[in-house]
């Protein structure tokens, strides 16, 4: 593949100035085209900043423009709907930052928009591209770790109170820590670990005063039998946040530090031995039995991966394999009955 698949980008703030668009320059098959911003000065700056050829200010400009065949969105949850009709309406390639809408019935009409059109379209959940998470998938489907007993995984940021911040409305982004984070992390575990039977949850507002919830746990059930919990919060100093993965299963563990985040490094803990078939009372396993181990991940452009992997479904006209908009509007279905579920206090 040698021709670069030219992107343009709506909603070019916030993750998309900060992590998505830096990104391209780290690609080998994409090309940023084109940005949109309602501020004409924004949208040179923009432009500018991140070596694209066009900076328009309305998104009709943007997906007339005959240089742009894949559209990046990264607005506000509460836009995603009206501006992935649009780009599907367009005719153009759709990349959609998660998740995917605030609601079970906008995802599903984003859905239909995406079949009618015939257009090829991926939810941007990045970490399924962490190597460290692949290895992990690998590991766990072929049974290094037996069966899986129990999951968790965390990931938490300070997140204090604007009466500007859209996630901190539930109107504009469905729901706060558990819909905004929480998803991410459904959304690794389902990868890894297969589909989901039950869930429920814990979501309250405990330190800061909007109407989003700050603090949400997640209890899981696989249909596997896997228990697993999640545990995503607004309300913890971003040092005590840092994501954190475990899995304990019946010939082994793995615990991954850092690889949840943005970043794309990290540390691994893996530990393994023979399978127990015998009752011990003293429940004292003898050291030598399980051997542990340690990997440090490499840095890996999350973004950057993702981006490829998407112009590599384009160029080869097929449908991708990993981050479905289906599989989003499933996870979407988790969330909404984890809300309805669970216990707001």
């Amino acid at each position: 593949m040698t021709t670069r698949v030219r992107f343009g980008v709506i909603g070019a703030s916030g993750i998309a100035d900060r992590r998505t668009m830096p990104a391209f320059k780290q690609t080998q098959h994409c090309e940023l085209t084109a940005v949109c911003s309602r501020s004409p000065d924004r949208a040179r700056t923009l432009a500018a900043k991140h070596g694209a050829t066009h900076g328009f200010t309305d998104i009709q400009s943007l997906l007339s423009c005959d240089a742009v065949e894949a559209v990046y969105v990264a607005s506000p949850v509460h836009l995603h709907l009206e501006h992935a009709l649009a780009v599907a309406g367009s005719g153009k390639h759709l990349l959609l930052e998660k998740p995917l809408a605030r609601t079970v019935p906008e995802a599903e009409e984003l859905l239909a928009a995406v079949k009618r059109t015939r257009i090829l379209a991926m939810e941007a959940y990045m970490m399924k591209f962490h190597p460290a998470h692949v290895d992990i998938r690998n590991r766990v489907q072929a049974g290094h770790l037996g069966r899986i007993v129990y999951a968790r995984a965390r990931l938490g940021c300070w997140y204090p109170d604007d009466p500007q911040a859209w996630r901190q409305n539930p109107q504009l982004g469905g729901g706060g820590a558990l819909i905004d984070i929480g998803s991410h992390l459904l959304d690794l575990f389902i990868w890894m670990l297969g589909p989901i039977e039950k869930i429920t949850s814990l979501h309250n507002t405990q330190v800061f005063h909007y109407q989003s919830e700050d603090s949400a746990t997640a209890l899981v059930q696989f249909t596997s039998g896997t228990h697993g919990i999640i545990e995503s919060f607004f309300s913890l100093p971003d040092a005590l946040g840092v994501g954190e993965l475990e899995l304990l299963g019946t010939r082994g563990s793995v615990k991954a530090a850092g690889t949840i985040g943005q970043a794309g490094g990290g540390r691994l803990e893996w530990r393994s031995g023979p399978a127990q078939t015998a009752y011990d009372a003293r429940q004292e396993a003898p050291p030598s039995e399980f051997h542990t181990h340690a990997q440090t991940c490499d840095e890996t452009n999350l973004y950057a991966a993702q981006l490829d992997y998407f112009a590599g479904c384009i160029q080869e006209n097929r449908t991708p394999e990993i981050n479905r908009i289906q599989d989003g509007l499933e996870i979407l279905r988790w969330i909404n009955r984890a809300y309805k579920n669970g216990n707001r206090s």
